[in-house]
């Protein structure tokens, strides 16, 4: 059996990063509900940046769209790899009262000799998916980071006009 050259570059458990590759086992763990407890797990306690980008990756249709497309790449990758079957057609010739049957074996010969070249070009657009995947997840997460601090400023600096509101405050009635 063939093994796409992704898998070399995935981990062990068919990750990358911390977003799971489509035919690893985490995708039954997106697929059978435990999503949800996983999701409310990360968000019961302190949320940290790290967890924003958790939740983030794990949630996101967008990506999930993309890694599917990767998985479909791969797929067509695999398909073009492999040389075609070969077919065996049953003729009938008659015309002379007497049917002869003859039986031959058919090898596309122009899928033979073409085979090197769509196996190449099936590569190159698995790579591009592959890019475009590992795009999105590293987009996805940078977002996600920038909004965490973005709201973590923004809740410091509520913080500190109250403060000052409150020693502005104090200020006047003296």
């Amino acid at each position: 059996q063939r093994r796409c050259p992704f898998w070399a570059a995935t981990r062990p458990g068919g990750t990358i990063g911390s977003m799971p590759h489509p035919h690893s086992p985490l995708k039954k763990f997106a697929a059978t509900g435990l999503l949800l407890s996983a999701l409310a797990a990360l968000l019961a306690g302190p949320l940290s940046a790290e967890q924003a980008v958790q939740i983030a990756l794990l949630n996101n249709r967008t990506l999930q769209a993309a890694y599917n497309d990767l998985g479909i790449s791969e797929a067509a990758y695999v398909q073009a790899s492999l040389p075609p079957n070969p077919a065996l057609s049953l003729l009938r010739v008659a015309g002379t009262g007497v049917a002869n049957f003859e039986v031959r074996l058919i090898e596309d010969i122009l899928n033979l000799i073409t085979l090197p070249r769509r196996t190449a070009i099936a590569a190159e657009r698995f790579g591009q998916a592959r890019y475009r995947a590992i795009e999105a997840t590293l987009r996805l997460a940078a977002d996600a980071r920038r909004a965490y601090v973005r709201a973590i400023a923004s809740r410091q600096q509520v913080g500190f006009l109250e403060q000052t509101r409150a020693t502005a405050d104090t200020a006047a009635r003296l």
